[in-house]
């Protein structure tokens, strides 16, 4: 089935390259604010190039003036970007309902999504509980409301869009 609908709409070697070249570009572009933003807040810091690299590979942004939060959707920005880009490249490019890349009927099957979604639950449950009994010294609760609502809106409306574009 995911063959037959492979074959429908325009599917030539350029649309896939245009495609392609597009979804490309937007992932790019929408790393620009993450990158000016680090960079205008590491020279006002003061960091030099070494100092800026360790960071980066840290991924601590609070030390020049970046919340987490603030960071994250950042970094997940270029996600969002190039899943919108590659749904309008396969809806008006490639003349084809942007769905028949997730199921060929067109539908999408929320059971089996939420399926997923509880087993994947299930298994980091799973695998935390495991690292909790090995070194609990490692965990503790630090339950703050405010931060916590912004992040749990954050993760939902783009780590779900990271997640589909991967």
């Amino acid at each position: 089935m995911f063959l037959k609908i492979a074959r429908s709409g325009q599917n030539q070697w350029w649309a896939y390259l245009i495609t392609l070249l597009l979804v490309i570009a937007a992932v790019v572009l929408a790393q620009v604010p993450l990158a000016l933003i680090f960079l205008g807040k590491a020279n006002s810091a003061g960091l030099d190039p070494y100092e800026s690299q360790e960071m980066l590979q840290n991924m601590d942004f609070t030390a020049i003036g970046i919340s987490q939060n603030m960071a994250i959707v950042l970094m997940l920005l270029p996600f969002a970007v190039g899943l919108l880009v590659l749904w309008f490249s396969v809806k008006f490019i490639h003349k084809r309902d942007p769905k028949t890349m997730i199921n060929p009927s067109g539908r999408i099957n929320w059971n089996k999504v939420f399926f997923g979604f509880s087993l994947w639950l299930l298994l980091t449950a799973c695998v935390e509980v495991v690292f909790y009994l090995l070194d609990p010294g490692s965990y503790s609760l630090q339950f703050q409301p405010g931060p916590f609502i912004v992040l749990l809106v954050i993760s939902l409306l783009l780590f779900p869009l990271q997640t589909s574009f991967e």
